[in-house]
């Protein structure tokens, strides 16, 4: 039932799928390990997420992260982000976050698709929250690029 939910996650985080396997096997085990501590099984769905994504987290922790950008300011909003990602095919939109540099790649999965703030990123990843927010906007500008070469032009009233 939550299999594609857990999948998506860690395939967003670690872009190679047999280390995206692992995660998921780890974040299961997490979640059969953690049941009993759901409060509300109401809210199961977010509870799951929040695990998943701190098992991939915790997995790419091991992982150097490089967070030398130049500091920029925000361009627009992630909810403009959020719908750009809901027009498009998830599997175009899962291709060019993953051909994101690692460090652009977190920061926008972790903003934009799960909805973390920059406080928050701060934390989980160890970086500056003008980190996160600069790291946010190179990503941004990459995607762009990246489905501009894909000939996807109608996201510029989104982006």
């Amino acid at each position: 039932m939550f299999s594609p939910l857990i999948m998506g996650i860690c395939v967003r985080y670690v872009s190679d799928r047999d280390t995206a396997d692992d995660v998921f096997q780890e974040a299961f085990i997490r979640i059969f390990q953690r049941i009993g501590q759901l409060e509300d099984p109401k809210a199961i769905r977010g509870w799951i997420k929040r695990i998943t994504v701190n098992v991939a987290l915790d997995h790419l922790k091991t992982i150097r992260f490089d967070d030398d950008v130049d500091d920029v300011g925000h361009e627009l909003s992630d909810q403009f982000y959020s719908e750009l990602i809901d027009r498009l095919s998830n599997e175009v939109i899962l291709d060019a976050v993953n051909k994101l540099p690692e460090g652009y790649r977190l920061v926008f999965n972790l903003s934009v698709m799960d909805g973390f703030s920059h406080k928050e990123i701060a934390n989980e990843l160890g970086i500056s929250e003008s980190t996160s927010r600069s790291q946010l906007v190179c990503a941004r500008r990459v995607l762009k690029k990246h489905l501009n070469e894909l000939g996807i032009t109608r996201y510029e009233q989104v982006i």
